[in-house]
């Protein structure tokens, strides 16, 4: 939850930390290589516990049944679930409390008022598989909570904003900075001085740390404790070593570029053509965990580059981008390659195009347009004239780009 974890496939490694409460919490990720983990109190085997599953960030509670000081060890066991590819490991922290924590997901409308609507943030990170997020200023999470300690959790990013938390209409301190240079879940927790019922609300502040780029904030959960918690982090691994989520891709816009006439058969490529380079050489990409890296767009599945020929006709172009942990996003647009000429847009230079040239000058034809008129106007000074036919004639003789 400080934006760091620890990870181990080592049999008999473990992670030991000292805490005193009634209510210890483990908080760990899940993940299909994931394995099972030893827990011991003062060096017995005291549980078990399974963290096979899909990507997220995962609690185990247990009561000791009274207030009690003791060691708590994670430990990898090297047993596994037989559905997971792996023996791993990755405690998040240690928590003990004297009371049950007691708390909501922000995403539960049966005890957190949202106002007005906040939108669904989903993800396997967030500890009921979602959270809410809103960047409209004064816009609100609202639940009643009963406790000394409320704690906030929360996804840090580049594009966050700060939080302001009330309780009963009173402003509480600290506020909460949801900016961090890469994606993080973090826990803000908020010491009221003495154990109090109340409102508690999160509100959109509209104020930004300087480095942000946005307002946004991202709720995971709100949690209340009659006690401090005592907890021990083991930050070594950053979050985003589990990233799944693919880069999100834009691709440029859609190209038309005219053939060249003297390859067989008539195309056009990005290294005759800077309209087609660049377009190649398009799109972008951004990706919580940093900085995605392009790969070279596609055809059906193949490596396109400058060399490629594009044929006359439509073809799809994929645009990709690859994140730190291989994640591929990707996203399609179209380059369209027509024949100088082709004013009837059948894919052929023949006869019937130059009838309809000579109705064009002679303005007994409806007004041409679009991909049309741009084949048509050879000059491409945005008409159809006698100099534009001149050069249809020349091409119509000698056949280039023509079937």
């Amino acid at each position: 939850r400080n934006g760091a974890i620890m990870v181990s496939n080592t049999t008999g490694s473990k992670l030991t930390t000292s805490l005193t409460g009634r209510y210890v919490t483990l908080s760990y990720v899940s993940y299909p290589n994931r394995g099972i983990a030893n827990i011991r109190k003062n060096g017995a085997l005291f549980a078990t516990v399974d963290t096979y599953g899909a990507f997220g960030l995962r609690t185990k509670t247990w009561d000791l049944g009274s207030i009690q000081t003791a060691t708590f060890a994670v430990e990898v066991s090297g047993a596994k679930n037989i559905a997971s590819s792996g023996t791993y490991i990755t405690p998040d922290r240690f928590e003990a409390t004297s009371v049950a924590p007691g708390g909501v997901e922000a995403e539960n409308t049966d005890y957190v008022t949202q106002s007005p609507p906040w939108a669904a943030e989903p993800g396997a990170v967030y500890s009921g598989g979602g959270a809410l997020v809103s960047n409209t200023t004064n816009s609100t999470l609202s639940v009643n909570l009963f406790g000394r300690y409320i704690s906030v959790a929360y996804s840090a990013h580049p594009n966050r904003g700060i939080a302001r938390v009330y309780r009963d209409g009173i402003l509480l301190s600290p506020t909460i900075d949801m900016y961090a240079p890469t994606f993080q879940m973090k826990r803000t927790t908020i010491d009221l001085g003495a154990p109090l019922q109340g409102k508690i609300e999160i509100k959109v502040s509209g104020t930004k740390n300087p480095a942000s780029t946005g307002y946004y904030l991202v709720v995971d959960r709100v949690d209340a404790w009659d006690s401090s918690p005592q907890s021990a982090s083991f930050p070594i691994l950053n979050t985003c070593s589990f990233d799944s989520v693919p880069p999100r891709v834009v691709a440029p816009a859609a190209l038309q570029v005219a053939a060249d006439c003297s390859r067989t058969p008539d195309g056009q490529t990005g290294a005759a053509s800077p309209a087609i380079a660049a377009f190649l050489a398009g799109g972008s990409a951004t990706d919580d965990c940093g900085a995605p890296t392009r790969l070279a767009p596609q055809v059906n599945g193949v490596d396109v580059s400058n060399a490629t020929v594009f044929v006359e006709g439509s073809t799809g172009v994929t645009f990709r981008w690859r994140d730190a942990q291989g994640n591929i996003g990707s996203t399609t647009s179209s380059l369209r390659v027509f024949l100088k000429g082709d004013i009837e847009q059948n894919g052929n230079v023949n006869l019937f195009d130059s009838y309809r040239y000579n109705c064009i000058l002679d303005s007994s034809c409806v007004t041409v347009q679009g991909i049309a008129l741009t084949a048509a106007d050879f000059n491409a000074n945005g008409v159809i004239d006698t100099a534009d036919r001149t050069q249809f004639q020349a091409i119509w003789n000698t056949h280039q780009c023509a079937e």
